[in-house]
């Protein structure tokens, strides 16, 4: 990669203050860029390692007093991703079906999509422009996958799975599965047949190993720009709302209802049929058992109000001075009473 600083600043709109003639060959943060690297400043409190850097080109909010070139942007760092998301996108994939893929009669497949070896598509899917199925894909019947999705090796899309445009999905997941759904018939657990489906919205993503099962009757469904990571799991028919993120080992039942912009952290658990407020925010490894309020903000097991939980946490590190001090006033109170 060569880009200009120029053509840097008129792709992002950014203000150069410099030499704009400069090449720019690749990417780094402050303490590991080459001269050639194009770097950023988030915050003024790294303006020492700005100094130290080996860089000529630095991304900035604001003019600062440097020798090395600026561009100025209003965010530095969202600047910096934009521009990684454009050079870093696959440049020398052919659109076309590998011969060793196997794309089912009655499949429709793009012609400006591309069919890694071994990938399957069952009769019925229909797979959108400038799609990428890697290999080992598997794609199952009446599943839609929107335009410009890319599908990482190895991710399994069950029968009637709805996936959006611009989705990315790492490998080993496994979306439209069914659920964890029984009926004990008094002798034994009969499984409940699911029959509902998986919607995927646009610009979701959705990291490796994860699990998202289908719904029983109706759907499960995840918002836009929703951002879920590894080795979570949904429930059947759970909706999680819009631009919600859902981090590492997150474990929800079914029918849990997530709003618009909840953050849930590393393992958290979400008990059956719960509804989460919009913008709530649940720290890790909590255990929620109620609904959550919108906007509110809970830890611990079972879930409660943050600050009354960090009030609870001050109190364990006395409880062993107090114990001692309550054995004390026991005694004392035995004397009085002897």
């Amino acid at each position: 990669m060569n880009i200009s600083v120029r053509e840097i600043a008129e792709f992002l709109g950014a203000h150069v203050k410099g030499d704009e003639n400069l090449l720019i060959s690749g990417f780094a943060s402050l303490d590991r860029a080459q001269p050639h690297d194009l770097t950023f400043l988030a915050d003024k409190k790294y303006l020492p390692a700005l100094e130290s850097s080996r860089s000529q080109v630095v991304l900035v909010s604001q003019d600062i007093e440097t020798d090395k070139t600026l561009l100025i942007t209003e965010n530095p760092k969202l600047s910096f991703a934009r521009l990684l998301e454009k050079e870093t996108r696959p440049q020398d994939i052919k659109p076309g079906v590998d011969a060793r893929a196997w794309v089912e009669e009655g499949a429709h497949v793009s012609k400006t999509a591309v069919i890694y070896p071994f990938v399957t598509v069952r009769r019925g899917a229909q797979i959108g422009e400038n799609v990428i199925l890697y290999p080992g894909v598997y794609v199952g019947e009446k599943a839609v996958i929107g335009d410009h999705s890319i599908l990482y090796p190895h991710v399994s899309v069950y029968a009637e799975t709805n996936i959006g445009k611009r989705v990315i999905i790492h490998a080993g997941t496994v979306l439209g599965s069914d659920g964890f759904g029984y009926v004990w018939d008094g002798e034994k657990h009969f499984k409940f047949p699911p029959v509902g489906s998986l919607i995927i919205d646009n610009d979701v993503e959705i990291g490796a190993n994860s699990a998202l099962d289908r719904g029983a009757l109706n759907e499960t469904s995840i918002g836009e720009g929703t951002k879920i990571d590894n080795l979570v799991q949904v429930g059947h028919n759970s909706h999680i709302g819009k631009f919600c993120i859902l981090c590492g080992q997150v474990g929800m039942a079914g029918r849990v209802q997530v709003g618009d912009g909840s953050v849930l952290a590393g393992q958290v658990g979400i008990a059956d049929g719960l509804r989460i407020g919009s913008g709530a925010k649940i720290a890790g490894q909590s255990g929620v058992t109620k609904n959550i309020e919108d906007q509110k903000t809970v830890f611990g097991t079972p879930a409660m109000d943050f600050n009354d939980y960090m009030k609870i946490v001050a109190l364990w590190k006395k409880l062993p001075k107090m114990a001692k001090e309550l054995r004390e006033l026991r005694n004392e109170l035995e004397e009085l009473k002897k």
